[in-house]
């Protein structure tokens, strides 16, 4: 929303936050690996390797979400051309699928529910279906030359990176579930 408002201050107050959490993914790793230490080797080996990959897709998935700030950050800032309405539209469409998605999968690992998981990756699928319908329509605006290179980028940029945060957010239920059930 900032970023099709043109509202900087707000993007720069998201990319503070972004970084506290990258901070914070880094305590996880350094307090998790103090705790893995105290478990039993054969334990410590399983859970371990389930851990450290949830971790990393925490630290991927809050990349995916400073590599989108940023870009949209220094777009406004340097006063590029603002995006077009249809663009504009594709992103408020797939917000909202992303947002419901993003919701579920909160729901799912809090409540321990991976009973639910199954309806949950038909919507992962249909949103990266949709990701792919999306960059197949800006390409072609580019080639059509009704979209400026500047823009495009950005767009480009936000895309493939919320599809890199949906894929890690699938990853990490697959992780979660399978620490869980190794318990």
């Amino acid at each position: 929303d900032a970023f099709c408002s043109e509202d900087l201050k707000v993007l720069r107050n998201l990319s503070g936050k972004i970084d506290s959490h990258k901070d914070d993914v880094k305590k996880i790793k350094r307090l998790g690996t103090l705790g893995i230490r105290k478990l039993s080797p054969s334990d410590a080996f399983e859970r371990g390797l389930y851990f450290y990959q949830a971790n990393d897709f925490i630290g991927e998935m809050v990349y995916a979400l400073a590599k989108i700030s940023v870009a949209c950050e220094e777009h406004i800032a340097n006063n590029f051309n603002p995006m077009s309405t249809e663009q504009k539209e594709e992103l408020a469409d797939t917000k909202k699928a992303l947002h419901d998605f993003l919701t579920d999968c909160r729901l799912i690992l809090e409540n321990e529910d991976f009973e639910s998981r199954r309806e949950l990756y038909i919507n992962n699928k249909w949103l990266l279906t949709d990701f792919h319908e999306m960059k197949r329509r800006q390409l072609k605006r580019v080639k059509n030359e009704n979209a400026s290179t500047k823009v495009s980028m950005v767009y480009l940029s936000i895309i493939q990176e919320t599809h890199t945060l949906v894929t890690y957010t699938t990853n990490l239920l697959k992780v979660n579930r399978k620490l869980l059930q190794n318990c």
